[in-house]
Parts: C-alpha cells; sequence; structure tokens
C-alpha cells in the first residue's frame, strides 16, 4: 500500500484538493504493481512552511511504499508528480520537494509483512 502525504504551504480549494488526489491516484501506478484502489492519500493544506528563512508556498510530497521500486520508476512519478502539482497549484518547481522512502516491513490488515 503507498501512503502519500501532501503539505502544502497555503490553503486550496476543494477543486484543487480534489485535482489533488486525481493526479496522485494517475500517477501512483508508474510504481509497478501499485494501485489506485491501495493507495492512501494524505493531503494537509493551510501548513505553515518556510525556506530561506521565510514563510513561503511550498509543497512536500513524502510517498512511502512497501517493497523497492525500480529507480526509472521513481524518477518518472518525481518527475511527472512534481510537473503538475507546480501547474495544478501554482508553485515553481523550485519551491516542491519528494521523498520516496521504500519500507521492507509494513503493517496492514491487522499484520506485520
Amino acid at each position: 500500500m503507498p501512503f502519500v502525504r501532501i503539505s502544502v504551504g497555503r490553503k486550496l480549494s476543494d477543486n484543487e484538493r480534489t485535482a489533488v488526489y486525481d493526479v496522485v491516484s494517475q500517477h501512483i501506478t508508474i510504481i509497478p504493481g501499485k494501485t489506485v484502489a491501495a493507495t492512501m492519500v494524505q493531503l494537509e493544506d493551510g501548513r505553515r512552511m518556510y525556506k530561506d528563512a521565510a514563510q513561503c508556498v511550498c509543497v512536500f510530497v513524502d510517498v512511502r511504499l512497501y517493497g523497492a521500486a525500480p529507480e526509472e520508476a521513481k524518477q518518472k512519478l518525481c518527475r511527472k508528480l512534481m510537473t503538475d502539482l507546480s501547474v495544478m497549484l501554482d508553485v515553481p518547481l523550485a519551491n516542491i520537494y519528494m521523498n520516496i522512502t521504500e519500507h521492507e516491513h509494513w503493517g496492514a490488515n491487522g499484520d506485520w509483512k
């Protein structure tokens, strides 16, 4: 199950929140074996975010995966997701950051895998 947390340094409209979820859903399947149905998305808007010692509108995307993913897929996901968020939210690419963490173990459905 992928878990994707997106923190945004400003409030989003309902339409923007839906669009962010839609873009995550479109692109998560770039990672082999990952599906929309198994993906959990947490959207945190209206966050106070700082860069270069000043408050600014930034976006941070935290993707957590169960198991390893091919490097090419992670690069493609990063490029597509960050580019789409930049356009949709009118945030410069220079203010969008992303990490992908791969976990060997994961708890789900009452079990530790």
